[in-house]
């Protein structure tokens, strides 16, 4: 990365990371959403289970970790489901009353 202008990296496990444009990344995309849709965060919910989900966990009003996440990223979460292949997703979003 010392060599690489322009980017910044962001890991989600051990093993990987990804790459992505500078002051770019989840919590931009976000942002540009929430603007475009005239929303505030409050209003939002964001579901991640790997590192690179916890900047965009700060973006909004409700976060949830998956099961399956890691201890740091259900730290970060407001709240934490049951694993993503035990239906975790549908079982957050009824708790919610989204779904």
């Amino acid at each position: 990365m010392d060599v690489c202008e322009h980017v910044e990296h962001t890991r989600w496990c051990d093993l990987f990371c990804d790459v992505i444009p500078a002051g770019g990344g989840k919590p931009a995309g976000i942002a540009a959403t929430l603007e475009r849709w005239g929303m505030a965060p409050e209003e939002c919910v964001a579901f991640g289970d790997g590192g690179n989900d916890v900047p965009m966990f700060g973006c909004v009003g409700t976060s949830v970790a998956m099961g399956n996440a890691g201890d740091d990223v259900k730290a970060a979460a407001t709240m934490v489901a049951p694993d993503i292949d035990d239906d975790g997703l549908l079982a957050a979003c009824r708790e919610l009353g989204i779904a």
